[in-house]
């Protein structure tokens, strides 16, 4: 089995993509190429900077991708 897992970001408008980059940083040194229990494996990530939210204009917005595999199901 195999899919990715989607973390959706949102900051305030004025703060933008570095404070993104920030936040996906953190989530690298989380969750990037590591093994977890039950055999499952995360690989690279990537993001998705999609900018101003459109329902809130007062949002910036992401989504952060990692792929995954669960080895042995």
């Amino acid at each position: 089995l195999s899919g990715l897992i989607a973390v959706k970001i949102f900051v305030g408008a004025g703060e933008g993509q570095s404070r993104i980059m920030v936040i996906s940083d953190v989530l690298d040194n989380v969750l990037q190429n590591r093994k977890l229990t039950r055999g499952t494996e995360l690989f690279t990530s990537y993001l998705n900077v999609e900018g101003l939210d459109p329902t809130n204009k007062a949002l910036y917005s992401a989504s952060y991708i990692i792929p995954f595999k669960i080895h042995g199901e």
